[in-house]
């Protein structure tokens, strides 16, 4: 099974329909809140990093280059899901 890593600050219904679709389809979701402690913590192989927003995920300027670095280093594609002015503000970073 690949695993995907989900940031997000809530596992909300949306998070856990998709992660019930995904794991029909093959996929783990690895839950880690946007702070760089949790996911360095992440020891498993990463196939894709799916960001879900708020209105606070791009203040987390920290967490948001941290991921940045490692799929640059890695090549692991990143998905964001939200409101489109968050998408925006967290393709900034990331961009």
């Amino acid at each position: 099974m690949e695993n995907i890593l989900v940031i997000s600050e809530a596992e909300g219904i949306l998070l856990v329909s998709l992660k019930e679709k995904m794991k029909e389809m093959g996929y783990e979701f690895l839950f880690v809140k946007a702070d760089v402690n949790a996911i360095s913590r992440v020891t498993e192989p990463i196939s894709g990093v799916l960001i879900y927003t708020d209105e606070d995920m791009a203040e987390k300027q920290q967490p948001l280059h941290y991921i940045k670095d490692k799929v640059m280093e890695d090549g692991t594609p990143v998905f964001i899901v939200g409101n489109h002015d968050e998408i925006e503000d967290i393709k900034k970073y990331l961009g």
